[in-house]
């Protein structure tokens, strides 16, 4: 994955499931498109495997400005026990990381997508996650977070899962699981990327840009130093 800030010359990151990170030009009427906004936005992707390069792309912290955080989740997350499971848990790994509650999942399923077109996306106040079908982008990349700022404020956030990826729930350990990308580690990827958090070249973090093998999230790290901005934002009621 990586984190470009789109600005008159916009690259769109992302890292592909066979290893090969790398940059590309994109169309630039996505700019347009925002720039009516006043926002500048981040576009991110994630996949699996052998990660053979590093790129650090966010210039300075990203930060919320209160929590918790209104997240609509697709009617999967809703429907589907294994895959609520897997989203409930990614939360939880950030939640007890920051020892604060960071999201209230939205208890009417999103069976919309929030932008009409994720090549050209009409402006959204919503904060979503969802199954993109078809799936626009590199066939091979897992998910995507579209993040929209204004200076180092995040306005709101929309997670891309690429709903033709072999995901695999839980610990991943499961027959005939072997090989699949974990949706609880991807997941989790992405709210990192949702709460501001780059990418980092550690195999032991979860913002490392590859989705390693396994489910479980109980060893890994995070950044630390960013825990604190998050612990000191104020609360919704």
């Amino acid at each position: 994955c990586a984190l470009p800030i789109l600005k008159s010359n916009p690259n769109f990151g992302f890292f592909k499931i066979n290893g090969e990170s790398k940059l590309f030009p994109f169309l630039r009427f996505i700019f347009v498109a925002f720039l009516a906004s006043f926002f500048f936005t981040a576009f991110t992707g994630c996949g699996k495997n052998k990660e053979d390069h590093f790129e650090p792309y966010f210039k300075e912290n990203l930060f919320w400005i209160n929590f918790p955080i209104i997240l609509h989740a697709d009617a999967r997350f809703i429907e589907d026990p294994k895959s609520g499971e897997d989203l409930r848990v990614a939360i939880r790994f950030w939640e007890k990381k920051a020892g604060r509650r960071l999201f209230q999942i939205s208890p009417k399923p999103s069976h919309f997508s929030p932008f009409s077109n994720p090549l050209n996306p009409n402006y959204s106040l919503e904060n979503s996650i969802f199954f993109l079908n078809p799936w626009p982008f590199d066939h091979e990349v897992a998910g995507k977070t579209l993040v929209q700022m204004n200076g180092p404020k995040i306005q709101h956030a929309v997670i891309y899962l690429n709903s033709e990826t072999a995901l695999c729930h839980s610990l991943c350990n499961g027959e005939g699981e072997e090989g699949q990308t974990s949706q609880r580690k991807l997941i989790a990827h992405e709210l990192g990327h949702l709460l501001g958090f780059d990418h980092v070249p550690d195999r032991g973090n979860l913002m490392y840009p590859t989705i390693l093998p396994g489910g479980s999230l109980e060893n890994l790290r995070v950044d630390e130093s960013l825990l604190p901005v998050i612990a000191a934002r104020p609360q919704n009621d």
